[in-house]
């Protein structure tokens, strides 16, 4: 809803009626730049395991199309969040939560990918695994 509204409005600004690749290029930024309000309700009602999840699958994936295992997922996250992550099997149980609430999919070899590329975006500019890390550290003082 969020992107079309932006679309619509763009549209209308630039008064025009059809939208290219590069237009959606910079709806999208747009969007990325003022983010609607549910998308940090979403963030804040992830667990500290599910926030890791999403933060580092955020850093590892390059495009939309792509998937990664926990494995991968684990390998590229700092050693600081490493550390926050305990057992694998918990990560797996996170990654496996964030797609029963539909912000994950898991393909069919086994990888994960968000269901929204907006949110992969969103997650990676606002929430990097530094950030989350950071917070993490912050909420055991």
């Amino acid at each position: 809803q969020v992107v079309c509204q932006t679309v619509v409005d763009y549209l209308n600004q630039k008064r025009d009626f059809a939208v290219a690749d590069e237009q959606l290029l910079e709806v999208r930024n747009l969007v990325l730049k003022n983010p609607p309000p549910p998308l940090n309700h979403v963030w804040e009602s992830l667990s500290p395991m599910e926030r890791i999840a999403a933060a580092g699958l955020a850093q590892v994936l390059a495009g939309e199309d792509d998937y990664a295992a926990p494995e991968a997922i684990l390998e590229g996250m700092s050693p600081e969040l490493r550390g926050g992550v305990g057992d694998p099997v918990s990560f797996r149980s996170a990654l496996d939560n964030l797609c029963r609430e539909q912000l994950l999919e898991r393909g069919e070899r086994g990888g994960y990918r968000f269901l929204i590329d907006l949110l992969r975006l969103w997650v990676r500019q606002e929430h990097s695994v530094w950030q989350v890390a950071d917070e993490l550290q912050r909420s055991s003082r």
